[in-house]
């Protein structure tokens, strides 16, 4: 390989002073093998690589040649779909539209062994809107932020249709959400090596154009690290539909063997495990077609981020240009240099990938590396002055000037850290560590946000995460009373910025949710963590705070009895939950008595006009509802499931049933109703960014409309379904650079 010239000169930072040899390699290089095999496909251009790639044979989608019914065949059917919930109430086994039960049917809940399944039928049936739907659990901006199931459906995707899954990994990456915020031309800022910084905006955004006023961002489905634990899945053999994805919790497993001690040095072992690892990547690189061509997809996107950030990088650092050129350039900054592999760490310990980053970027002449001898496949002493080359003068000089926190905290520079620009995640996870090494400027930046001087970043998280943290917090007293009050000023603020993001999409009007409190959603519990009722009441917290008045601060629940709560709009959300930690709830999910026992009841005792009756319903639960027919009703031949009891009970009362939200938060497979009932929309996961579709200015509010003539009179009806819902949300703008190949 041609030897690349010293480029010093254009580098905004000389890292370790300018006497630094770049060839040198690094002191604390381990003798971990590092090496790769011969990869050419590497250099190549990758529309040539994709070929390559080894298709499974799939049967076609599904025809649409009209079927030949027959009664005795059709009732068949039908009776075959019915099925009973756990406490006995009738229920579908399927929406009848194999694309619709993956949709409802995939979340944070899903069971395992019902993944390949559910994909394998709605692929056969639609492969562009299962595609969709794979994509939708990922993202975080516009979908059910579910990424461990996420990795198991890319999983099937990768095995089943391998050039699909891998010519998309971009989109998972790239700012395909776009949104419009307003530019506060933020202030230049120094720091202690006089390097000039500008705030930098939150975590996977990324500049699409600027104007003066305002800038149109992007944001991503995904985020830089899903590449790599992508990659570290497919090295380990667990990138499958079932997978545990151990690989990526290796730092908390603990092996504990009854078998005599081991005599082996810590030293021996590591070595031994490092050698097992390395003949792992070098077997699967060489045997492998498809995850050779994968391998070679990650380290090029990241290779050509990191470059072009890079080249980003060095005309901030240009003296000639201005203020609001540097502004301008730092939104088009992403955060690659944050999450592109550190050496030795998880990711590429396993896989070696930096290497084949370090040699990509050494081929770009971004790698200050004047040798002429570095033919390839690289040596071992070869590949580490690459790999020392990549981490001094790509990933520390892109961290530093992005402030990644990280890099502050392993140094113990506690007062570097700009906790304004500290995201969702490692504020969540970090608050206390911030509250014990720096407690005085931490607790200064919480009086500040709560001054409305800075913000707190919290957009990201799922509200059940926040409200397990809150619950947490009533548990047993804690040691430090200022411990406990800084966390629930945290914990309170992320949950008014998640909010904050939730009404940038628009508001919700005539509307309430509906909550499942019974004893099969589990108990507002610190011991009870993961049970369906936390996204359940988290979500009907968050929904009573973006609806309008007066339908504002009020939800419903139920169990044995439903019950109205209204929820103080001044209190924080360790508040709100404490009081519902009080309340008390039954075991019985009496889902009939909401409508029967309380609304219809308190309509027709107040003679409710029928347009004043509440509009759209959302039931956050776990469908495993009651049976409410009466005994004499219960036969095969009076099979009716809980909607339509309710449906009948409005219609008997004068009124029109409202729009309901059917919300799935637990594995449960009987469905409430099938995919043409009218009136109705059926979601499921944890996140509430699915809410956003049915806010104000969402893409329901066009919903199609068919005028109908009863008595002389024409009334309007709107015509939700099921399936005209999931067609909406899968047709956001985001998910159209998505393609199927094979």
């Amino acid at each position: 390989m041609t030897a690349r010239p010293p480029i010093y000169s254009n580098y905004p930072f000389v890292v370790l002073g300018s006497n630094v040899n770049a060839n040198e390699t690094s002191p604390t290089q381990s003798r971990r093998p590092v090496t790769l095999p011969l990869l050419p496909e590497l250099h190549l251009p990758f529309d040539q690589v994709l070929h390559s790639v080894p298709s499974r044979p799939s049967a076609s989608p599904t025809s649409h040649v009209p079927l030949v019914s027959h009664p005795f065949l059709d009732s068949l059917k039908d009776f075959q779909n019915h099925t009973e919930t756990w406490n006995g109430a009738a229920a579908f086994r399927s929406t009848l539209s194999p694309t619709l039960n993956a949709f409802e049917g995939l979340s944070q809940a899903t069971e395992l062994c019902n993944v390949a399944d559910l994909l394998d039928r709605s692929w056969r049936a639609d492969p562009d809107a299962t595609l969709r739907i794979i994509w939708n659990l990922r993202s975080i901006h516009q979908g059910k932020a579910a990424k461990e199931m996420f990795y198991r459906a890319f999983g099937w995707l990768y095995h089943s249709h391998p050039k699909t899954a891998i010519v998309n990994l971009p989109q998972l990456v790239d700012p395909v959400v776009r949104y419009t915020i307003k530019q506060k031309s933020p202030p230049l800022e120094t720091i202690e090596d006089g390097m000039e910084v500008i705030t930098h905006e939150e975590a996977n955004n990324t500049s699409v154009t600027k104007t003066t006023n305002e800038i149109e961002n992007g944001r991503c489905h995904g985020y830089w690290k899903d590449l790599l634990n992508i990659l570290l899945l497919a090295t380990t053999n667990e990138l499958t539909p079932e997978s545990k994805l151990s690989a990526l919790g290796i730092k908390q497993r603990r092996r504990q063997s009854s078998e005599s001690p081991d005599t082996r040095t810590a030293s021996d072992i590591r070595g031994e495990k490092y050698k097992e690892w390395h003949n792992r990547i070098i077997e699967k690189l060489n045997n492998d077609v498809k995850f050779r061509i994968l391998y070679v997809r990650v380290a090029q996107l990241f290779a050509n981020a990191l470059s072009r950030d890079m080249n980003i990088l060095k005309q901030i650092a240009d003296t000639n240009i201005t203020a609001e050129q540097r502004v301008s350039l730092t939104y088009d900054l992403t955060l690659v240099g944050k999450w592109a592999p550190s050496l030795n760490a998880s990711h590429d310990r396993m896989t070696n990938i930096a290497t084949a980053i370090a040699q990509l970027l050494y081929g770009q002449g971004q790698l200050p590396i004047t040798e002429a001898n570095l033919e390839q496949p690289f040596s071992q002493e070869n590949a580490h002055k690459l790999r020392s080359a990549y981490a001094r003068w790509i990933t520390t000089p892109l961290r530093r000037y992005l402030q990644i926190p990280e890099v502050a905290m392993s140094a113990r520079r506690w007062d570097k850290i700009k906790y304004d620009r500290v995201p969702s995640q490692c504020m969540k996870i970090n608050k206390d560590i911030f509250f014990k090494h720096d407690e005085d400027r931490f607790s200064q930046y919480l009086c500040d946000v709560d001054k409305g001087i800075k913000k707190l970043s919290g957009a990201t998280l799922l509200p059940h995460e926040l409200l397990t943290e809150a619950i947490s917090i009533l548990g047993p007293a804690k040691a430090q009373k200022k411990l406990q009050e800084m966390q629930t000023k945290v914990i309170n603020q992320q949950w008014r910025t998640l909010v904050a993001r939730i009404r940038e999409a628009g508001t919700l009007d005539n509307a309430i949710a509906i909550c499942d409190v019974s004893g099969s959603m589990g108990s507002l519990s610190p011991y009870s963590k993961g049970q369906p009722i936390f996204p359940a009441v988290a979500l009907s917290i968050l929904l009573s705070e973006i609806a309008r008045p007066p339908w504002a601060d009020h939800f419903i629940t139920f169990s044995a009895s439903p019950e109205m709560l209204s929820l103080d709009p001044t209190a924080g959300l360790q508040e709100k939950a404490k009081k519902m930690v009080v309340s008390s709830w039954g075991l019985n999910t009496d889902f009939n008595a909401v409508f029967t026992k309380l609304i219809l009841p308190a309509a027709t005792k107040a003679k409710l006009r029928p347009e004043d009756m509440v509009k759209r319903l959302f039931v956050f639960s776990d469908m495993q509802f009651d049976d409410s027919r009466p005994k004499t009703k219960k036969g095969t031949n009076s099979w009716e499931t809980e909607h339509q009891i309710i449906k009948e009970a409005f219609e008997q009362a004068g009124y029109e049933i409202p729009e309901i939200v059917y919300w799935n938060l637990s594995n449960s497979t009987a469905k409430p109703i099938t995919k043409d009932e009218t009136g109705v929309a059926m979601l499921s996961g944890f996140s509430p960014n699915m809410l956003k579709i049915f806010l104000e200015g969402g893409r329901l509010d066009n919903i199609s409309v068919v005028e109908e003539e009863v008595d002389d009179k024409v009334s309007s009806k709107k015509t939700l379904t099921p399936e005209e819902t999931m067609l909406r949300v899968l047709g956001h703008e985001s998910f159209s650079g998505l393609q199927v190949l094979d």
